[in-house]
């Protein structure tokens, strides 16, 4: 296995989005910190509106890396296991509609993948800014 270099969670642009799509909306921000290479998870919950960036502080050059890395794993990975985001697993979905494909066979350690092949529901509904979330 191999790790990611802070530098390159943070010049990548995937830094940016963790927190910029997932961390601040929950109070939460995660940074690094360069000289030791580690990881901290900063606590802002007791702001129930989140956490932003400041005016000027968001890259659009970190985004566009961040898209060019991560749409052809989100292409492979729609081909490969049918999702880009793995859906929760539907409790009254019976056995057979719910498949675990085989782990890797090369030593690495398994990821147990639950896939829902019921048939797909409604189209998601776009974001304002016209992503639709999968690309």
């Amino acid at each position: 296995m191999t790790y990611l270099p802070a530098d390159e969670l943070i010049e990548s642009g995937i830094l940016q989005e963790a927190n910029r799509t997932f961390f601040h909306m929950l109070g939460l921000a995660l940074e690094v910190d360069r000289e030791k290479g580690t990881l901290r998870l900063q606590d802002h919950r007791e702001d129930m509106e989140g956490v932003a960036f400041e005016n000027g502080a968001l890259s659009a050059d970190k985004y566009v890396r961040f898209l060019n890395y991560s749409q052809p794993r989100h292409e492979a990975r729609l081909r490969g296991v049918g999702f880009v985001e793995q859906p929760f697993p539907d409790p009254d979905a019976s056995a057979a509609q719910q498949e675990i494909p085989n782990a890797q066979e090369d030593g690495k350690p398994n990821l147990r993948l639950v896939v829902n092949r019921r048939e797909p529901g409604p189209a998601r509904p776009q974001r304002p800014d016209g992503h639709d979330g999968v690309a």
